[in-house]
């Protein structure tokens, strides 16, 4: 193909994949539904997790929002006709507990689809071949109620979830748990945890953690909480991946640092490198974003301080009207950010992301607000918020305290103040920044993979056609989001701020590196699709940490001797 055709396939191409996806007839039919096409790596995080799911769990069908313009299919019979969110989701469940086996026995009875069915036919009595280590039958005929309440409240949970809230509350009921050993029990265990969303249904309306006040005044406050739980409770503390054991370790000498009257920044770096554990993420990123010092006893201060400045800074922003413009371009962009995810979708977030890059584009008049900005707040929110509630992604921000909203922006703000300093070059005029990372890229791919440099090259690939967006957005829109929240930590660790600019080149050099062998068996249309649509779906965070460690490998080569990079 020669260049004039690339070029002009490029165009075209570009035209139509806009980084969006499209989904295919009978998505809202689980069983008839084709996966769907994914262009530009903007999938769903809910396709990451349909797409393995088992049988028995969620099933999730997935519409585009308005702003991308394209008609939505008709809404599923099972679908709340009164729901707001563009993404319905449609629970598909088969009969697994042991409870719908023994109700599939019953004689001259309808088949039972789920447990909450089962609930709302039943008074107060159980089938005798029900089996459990706790006799679940007794207790429910002395608080029928009880049984009614959990039916009412338990409609869309899988009969496994009912199952475990019905046997806690009645147990709770009958003072065979006593009321601090729940709490002790919920304590410290990741959000992501299934122990975790049991224990903590039909605690508060509004999803928060009971102590969310105490931490969103002192960060500090869950370390020793969490270092009471490893000592008394650590069965309630599990890895998500991994060994729960090294997990234990890991966070142990996390808080460990964290406990000190003076903290050794350049050792928690080292720490962060290899990931953080979930419970103090939002604490180990402000430490070392610079939000607040190192000393906890300082801390509380500062952050008052910074917080009270951004309010200032918001309440100017507000009477702005000379940046019509800019202002236009931001209520643009952020609607399309992680468009995927319904946290992102909720006017109430939408609107926190824009006062945070207005504001944060009047403060840098030499660059404003550019394009791709917006999705480097979006961990940064997620981190943050993962602080003060179990439930990240599905929680309704509608119901957050308009306190825990403000102190959210301020903190957000600041985190991406300090990111956008190490790497402002990306995004002034003409960006440069991005244009000699691009080329040190390309540099780095001759000498780590010259074969595929050389197809590349014959194939007329521009880098700029596929790395501009790597480098600008850091790779947010190859990779999940959690998966992101994972890769920064390493970037948080490297020395001297360096990860978001130098390192980062060498995390693409390992992406491309990665699909080499398939790449090299391609020409110029398959390779550019290809590449805008990297099957990335399934990674997961074990995927991360591999990537950045063939990262580190290369930088361990090249970054301390530049002249291995030159061509001469």
């Amino acid at each position: 193909m020669s260049e004039g055709q690339s070029r002009s396939f490029w165009r075209r191409q570009q035209a139509r994949y806009t980084g969006s996806y499209n989904l295919l007839s009978g998505a809202n039919n689980p069983e008839q539904a084709s996966p769907p096409i994914v262009i530009g790596a903007q999938y769903s995080y809910a396709n990451m997790l349909a797409s393995v799911a088992a049988p028995s769990a969620p099933t999730v069908d997935i519409q585009p929002s308005k702003s991308l313009d394209r008609k939505s299919p008709s809404p599923s019979p099972t679908q709340s006709s009164d729901r707001k969110s563009p993404f319905r989701f449609h629970r598909h469940t088969e009969s697994s507990s042991s409870i719908e086996r023994s109700i599939s026995k019953a004689e001259g009875s309808p088949p039972i689809k789920t447990l909450s069915d089962f609930l709302k036919q039943t008074n107060d009595e159980w089938t005798d071949d029900f089996e459990d280590d706790w006799d679940l039958g007794v207790h429910v005929r002395k608080h029928p109620s009880k049984l009614q309440q959990v039916a009412a409240t338990s409609k869309d949970k899988p009969p496994s979830q009912v199952h475990k809230r019905l046997s806690m509350e009645l147990q709770e009921e009958d003072g065979t748990i006593l009321e601090g050993d729940i709490e002790k029990r919920r304590k410290g265990i990741p959000s992501s945890s299934p122990v975790r969303e049991e224990l903590d249904m039909g605690r508060r309306k509004d999803g928060l953690v009971d102590d969310w006040e105490a931490i969103l005044r002192d960060p500090f406050a869950p370390v020793k909480q969490l270092q009471d739980t490893l000592t008394l409770h650590p069965e309630t503390i599990v890895s998500t991946e991994g060994n729960t054991h090294l997990y234990h370790l890991k966070l142990r000498k996390f808080l460990e640092a964290l406990s000190q009257k003076s903290m050794d920044l350049v050792e928690l770096r080292k720490l962060s490198w290899n990931g953080t554990p979930q419970e103090i993420r939002p604490l180990v990123w402000m430490l070392l974003l610079d939000l607040i010092p190192p000393q906890p006893e300082a801390c509380v201060n500062a952050l008052q301080a910074r917080r009270q400045e951004f309010a200032r800074a918001a309440e100017e922003a507000s009477n702005d009207d000379k940046h019509k413009k800019m202002w236009h371009q931001i209520n643009i962009d952020v609607p399309r950010t992680q468009s995927h995810l319904p946290l992102f979708q909720n006017e109430q977030t939408q609107a926190s992301l824009k006062r945070i890059l207005f504001v944060w584009a009047l403060r840098h008049p030499e660059s404003g607000y550019v394009q791709g900005i917006s999705d480097l707040l979006t961990p940064f929110w997620v981190v943050f918020l993962s602080a003060y509630t179990h439930h990240v992604y599905t929680i309704d921000p509608t119901q957050l305290p308009s306190s825990l909203i403000t102190v959210l922006e301020a903190d957000c703000f600041w985190a991406l103040e300090t990111l956008l300093e190490g790497i402002q070059d990306n995004y002034i005029v003409n960006q440069p920044g991005i244009i000699r990372q691009i080329a040190n890229l390309q540099e780095l791919i001759m000498r780590i993979d010259a074969p595929l440099a050389q197809h590349l090259e014959a194939q007329n690939i521009e880098y700029l056609q596929f790395a501009f967006r790597w480098i600008n957005c850091m790779l947010m829109r190859e990779i999940s989001l959690p998966n992101t929240v994972r890769m920064w930590d390493t970037y948080l660790g490297e020395a001297e701020g360096n990860g978001f600019r130098d390192f980062h080149v060498y995390v693409c050099a390992a992406f491309l590196v990665k699909w080499s062998e398939v790449i090299q068996s391609m020409e110029f249309q398959d390779i550019m699709l290809f590449l805008q649509a990297l099957p990335t779906q399934g990674w997961q965070e074990k995927d991360v940490a591999l990537l950045v460690s063939e990262a580190f490998m290369w930088q361990s080569l090249f970054h301390h001797a530049p002249k291995h990079l030159s061509r001469d």
